[in-house]
C-alpha cells in the first residue's frame, strides 16, 4: 500500500510541477531568470481539492514537493462550481477534485476551456453481491 501511495504522490508531482510550469507567466519567467543565476526561488501553487482523498493527497506529498521547491497552498472545496470558476478566472492555479466528464460538463456549460494536466487515480470502490462469493471465475 504505501508502493501504491509513492507511485501516486509522484504521479501527482510531476501534475503539480507541470501545473507550476503553466501559472502565473509573469512570475514563472522571472523565477527562472533568478534561477539560471543561481538563486532558487520557491513557487507557491494555489489548489483547492475535495476533502477525501484529494486533500489527503495533496497533503502526503506537500512535504516531498516543498523539498523540490513547490510550496502548495491546499483549500478544501465544498463547491465544484465555484472551484472550477475560481480556476478559471487565475485565482486557483489547479483543482483537484473532479472526473473528466464532469469537466467537460462544466466546460460546456460554462463556455470555458479548463484542461485536464494528466489522470492522478482511479477511486476506490467495491463489488457487493448477494448470490456470488468470489469473483474468480470471472477473472
Amino acid at each position: 500500500m504505501k508502493k501504491g501511495k509513492w507511485i501516486l504522490g509522484a504521479l501527482l508531482a510531476l501534475a503539480l510541477v507541470v501545473l507550476g510550469g503553466c501559472g502565473k507567466s509573469e512570475e514563472t519567467a522571472s523565477e527562472n531568470k533568478d534561477s539560471k543565476k543561481g538563486e532558487s526561488k520557491e513557487v507557491t501553487l494555489k489548489i483547492s481539492a475535495s476533502s477525501t482523498p484529494h486533500a489527503e493527497i495533496l497533503e502526503f506529498i506537500a512535504p516531498k514537493l516543498e523539498q523540490e521547491g513547490v510550496k502548495l497552498d491546499i483549500t478544501i472545496t465544498q463547491d465544484s462550481i465555484q472551484t472550477n470558476q475560481l480556476t478559471a478566472d487565475k485565482e486557483l492555479d489547479a483543482n483537484f477534485f473532479q472526473h473528466t466528464p464532469y469537466l467537460n460538463q462544466w466546460n460546456k456549460d460554462s463556455n470555458q476551456n479548463l484542461v485536464s494536466v494528466t489522470g492522478v487515480h482511479i477511486e476506490p470502490f467495491g463489488v457487493y453481491s448477494k448470490k456470488l462469493r468470489t469473483l474468480k471465475i470471472y477473472l
